[in-house]
């Protein structure tokens, strides 16, 4: 019945579900009644919570599950959700390796939006700031950001991943770049930058 296709709709919340088998069986019904934007979100959504599912309580299994499920019923967004996904699980696993691969991954999705990037480069930063080969894709992604964005802010991460990889000269370039920037962004900005420059000539 309509009304039971609605429920279907509404409850399929998860991918490693019985009812997500449901919403899959009667898709054609639900995005006639729905529309297919809406179905799709929906399918979306609930694969987006197992993979959630999969990060807190750190199983595998749920992770390639909600992976395969997407791929099969929304295969143009499998690419960026996969990496997606595979990114927050092995940042959460503290798998360096793993959680590199996926940012590269990740950042294939970003058609190089500075702004995904620069939230990339500061996530790596943030939480692998030891591995060497995570921060120089940091370094990496912080410059693509940077150069694209030309925010003081963006600079002003690039020129601190620059200080951390040892960087010391290029680091100060970077910062210069990030002070004329901040002078135009008016407020805060300059102090802030001023001050970073100041701990780098210390």
């Amino acid at each position: 019945t309509e009304f039971n296709l609605r429920f279907i709709h509404e409850a399929a919340v998860e991918a490693d579900s019985r009812i997500f088998g449901l919403l899959i069986k009667y898709q054609q019904e639900i995005g006639m009644l729905v529309g297919l934007d809406a179905l799709k979100e929906r399918i979306a959504t609930a694969c987006e919570n197992t993979a959630k599912k999969a990060v807190q309580f750190q199983s595998p299994e749920l992770l390639e599950e909600a992976k395969a499920k997407m791929k099969a019923n929304y295969p143009e967004r499998y690419a960026a959700f996969a990496a997606k996904a595979d990114r927050a699980y092995y940042k959460a696993a503290k798998d360096a390796k793993k959680y590199g691969g996926a940012c590269e991954d990740f950042a294939k999705t970003t058609n190089g939006d500075a702004k995904e990037l620069h939230t990339l480069a500061d996530e790596i930063a943030s939480n692998f700031g030891s591995d060497d080969k995570c921060m120089k894709l940091a370094e990496k992604y912080a410059k693509e950001a940077a150069e694209q964005g030309k925010r003081y802010d963006y600079f002003l991460t690039y020129a601190n991943i620059l200080m951390v990889n040892g960087k010391k000269k290029q680091a100060v370039q970077a910062a210069n770049d990030a002070l004329k920037l901040a002078k135009e962004a008016g407020g805060t900005a300059e102090q802030e930058v001023q001050m970073f420059i100041k701990k780098l000539e210390s």
